[in-house]
Order: C-alpha cells, then sequence, then structure tokens
C-alpha cells in the first residue's frame, strides 16, 4: 500500500505508488483535516483524480493544496465534484510555486471555511508515485521552523 508516518508535529504523512492505493480504512481522530497533495497528475483520468477527492472528502477533508504536474486540471477536477458541497471544500493549485513554497502554504496558510475551523486540525501530506518527492515532504514538515525561515527568506 505504501508508506504512512506520523510525524512529531502531528502531520500524517502519506507516500503511495499510485492513485489506487489509498487505504479503504482511513482514519484520524479529527473530525475534519487540510490535505497536501503531490503527484503527476499527468495523463492520470479524471474519474481516478475525482474519485481520490471524493474518498478524501467522505473520510473529512476540508482543504485540497494540490501541487506537481499537471496540477492545475487535477484542482479542476476536485473542485468541480465538490462544487455542490456545503459549507465549501477549499481546493487550491501550485504550479508556479516549488515544493517547498506550496508545503509552506499548507504548513502554515490554508485554512478552511470557518464552518470547519476549530474541526479541522488535522493535517495530511499524500505524496503518489515519487519518492524523492516524499522524503522532501518529511524532511521539510520534520523542520516546520527551517521550512518557514527557507521559504520566507527566500532561500
Amino acid at each position: 500500500m505504501g508508506e504512512t508516518m506520523i510525524n512529531r508535529q502531528g502531520f500524517v504523512i502519506l507516500n503511495l505508488p499510485d492513485f489506487q492505493s489509498f487505504p479503504t480504512l482511513f482514519g484520524l481522530s479529527v473530525p475534519h483535516f487540510v490535505v497536501f497533495l503531490a503527484a503527476d497528475f499527468t495523463g492520470v483520468e479524471p474519474v481516478t483524480i475525482a474519485d481520490l477527492g471524493a474518498r478524501l472528502v467522505r473520510h473529512g477533508c476540508v482543504y485540497f493544496c494540490i501541487w506537481g504536474q499537471d496540477c492545475e486540471r487535477a484542482h479542476d477536477i476536485i473542485d468541480e465534484s465538490c462544487i455542490a458541497i456545503e459549507p465549501v471544500i477549499m481546493t487550491t493549485w501550485h504550479s508556479d510555486e516549488s515544493l517547498d513554497q506550496a508545503l509552506w502554504l499548507f504548513a502554515f496558510n490554508a485554512y478552511p471555511d470557518e464552518t470547519y475551523m476549530n474541526a479541522a486540525t488535522g493535517k495530511v501530506a499524500i505524496c503518489i508515485g515519487n519518492n524523492r518527492w516524499y522524503r522532501s515532504i518529511q524532511d521539510r514538515l520534520l523542520n516546520l521552523e527551517k521550512l518557514d525561515y527557507d521559504v520566507t527568506n527566500g532561500a
């Protein structure tokens, strides 16, 4: 299925080999959470992306930060599938940002709709099909002070 870790800052980090490997039983101790989704979405069928987004929403995702090749298309697919949900599910894409910049937004600035504010305390980073990105995500989310310093100081 891949690899899962929970770091000392409380981030759940999943490393999945492909889009179909998202765990069927996925539970957090919080009712709602924010997701950072990193993948190469190029050539991935829209139904596959929409299915992953729908499964995450069913588990409590209320905000998607999407990064990687063709992430704007993935964003549009997930956003379209969430359009009728109230309160709103937030979705952002980060095609013009580095991995560090997108992770910084996820870690420090991804605020869901105010209806979810008190309940959306979980943060889940999911990396699909790229072990190098996964290791970078792990490293950066383990040291938030360094991530913050590097991004805000242009390092």
